[in-house]
């Protein structure tokens, strides 16, 4: 969701020297409207806007819609209209970076002109047709106009703002729930195949032969009466001899096993949710009326006792007691204590103020006594 600040400055140097300390807080050049003055031909998205002409009307409602979609409302856009026809010049920062949000915000305070409402409050007259009332949009809505000092960060982050009909605007809250489920990834695995591989081998045997050898010799001698002489005779001898005989006996040398191990374990998935909450915060239209004057007299006092020397301005308090108030109203917290409900109170005011929370704490916690009536066992009189 787009979030926006948007500030008036008188002195065109500072405020050319603010858009260069957005440029080098690495705040993109597109993200920053800058209109120097009225007279300029402001094309396309502020065209007519700062025009009183009837011609240029319609141009200007085109615009006027387009800053309402960035959270600039009808109403203020004409004040910082008013207050560029009377050659100031206006700076708006526009982003769905909330931390970049913040860091404009502090840059564009340093000279912002802190007197807007002052200067041009709703009894200005308007230039804008009162057709345009009532446009909406879901987009973040521009602080600092309420409060009439410098420039103000959107708080689009927070709630979504939708048509709740005719006559009003529906708030609506909402959380992220985390939901973890499995699904089963392939992360590897074994193949086992088998092959014949052939080697050579070698084996020595000893064989036998046998032979027959004929031996042939003339001899002169008389017979004997061994001598076997005219007598047929036949005599056979066979030669034999040894050759290998070779078989093959398959022998198991190894044995390999495969099986599957199924192993479970925890594992922690850390991740962030968001939540759209809603805060209320009571806002008097002019001045100290309403229910903050009624214990004005008080928070002055408290201010006065406790603060005077911190080196924080006396409206920076102020804005921690009436944090402190709205929260004690407020229909979610109004049967809780203090302690239930701080943490809530420290997230909402470090969305808008970071890092200041303990410096306001007690201030915000003494606008919370002085609804509750908690604080020294009364509700408070009036400071009227």
């Amino acid at each position: 969701m787009s979030m926006s600040v948007i500030a008036l400055y008188e002195n065109v140097d500072q405020a050319k020297s603010t858009v260069k300390e957005l440029k080098n807080a690495d705040i993109s050049r597109s993200n920053i409207d800058f209109i120097k003055n009225a007279d300029e031909d402001h094309q396309g998205f502020f065209k007519g806007l700062f025009s009183d002409a009837d011609s240029d009307q319609a141009e200007a409602k085109k615009s006027l819609k387009k800053l309402q979609k960035i959270g600039i409302q009808r109403e203020e856009a004409e004040r910082y209209a008013a207050g560029v026809r009377d050659g100031c010049s206006l700076i708006i920062v526009h982003s769905d970076d909330s931390r970049k949000i913040e860091r404009a915000r502090q840059i564009m305070n340093r000279y912002a002109l802190s007197d807007v409402d002052d200067r041009y409050g709703s009894g200005r007259s308007s230039t804008l047709e009162e057709s345009q009332a009532g446009a909406t949009s879901s987009a973040s809505s521009s602080a600092g106009s309420s409060s009439g000092v410098g420039a103000g960060a959107a708080t689009g982050s927070e709630v979504g703002l939708t048509n709740a009909g005719p006559s009003g605007k529906k708030l609506q809250a909402a959380e992220e729930e985390l939901k973890v489920g499995k699904r089963e990834v392939e992360t590897g695995g074994v193949r086992a195949s088998t092959r014949v591989k052939e080697t050579p081998v070698e084996e020595n045997i000893n064989l036998r032969e046998e032979k027959v050898d004929v031996q042939r010799r003339k001899v002169d001698r008389a017979v004997d009466s061994g001598d076997h002489i005219f007598e047929e005779e036949s005599v056979e001898f066979t030669e034999r001899h040894e050759e290998p005989v070779v078989s093959k006996e398959t022998h198991v040398t190894e044995e390999v096993v495969i099986n599957q191990e199924v192993e479970e374990h925890t594992e922690t998935i850390r991740e962030t949710v968001r939540s759209q909450e809603i805060d209320i915060e009571e806002l008097s239209a002019r001045g100290n009326t309403g229910r903050y004057a009624q214990f004005k007299g008080d928070f002055d006092r408290h201010y006065t006792t406790n603060y005077a020397g911190s080196g924080h301005s006396k409206e920076e308090y102020e804005l921690g007691y009436r944090y402190g108030m709205a929260l004690a109203e407020h229909g979610n917290h109004r049967n809780r204590k203090w302690d239930d409900v701080e943490a809530h109170a420290r997230k909402g005011w470090e969305t808008r103020n970071k890092g200041t929370w303990n410096d306001f704490r007690d201030s915000i916690r003494y606008g919370w006594d002085r609804i509750r009536g908690e604080e020294e066992g009364r509700r408070p009189t009036s400071g009227m």
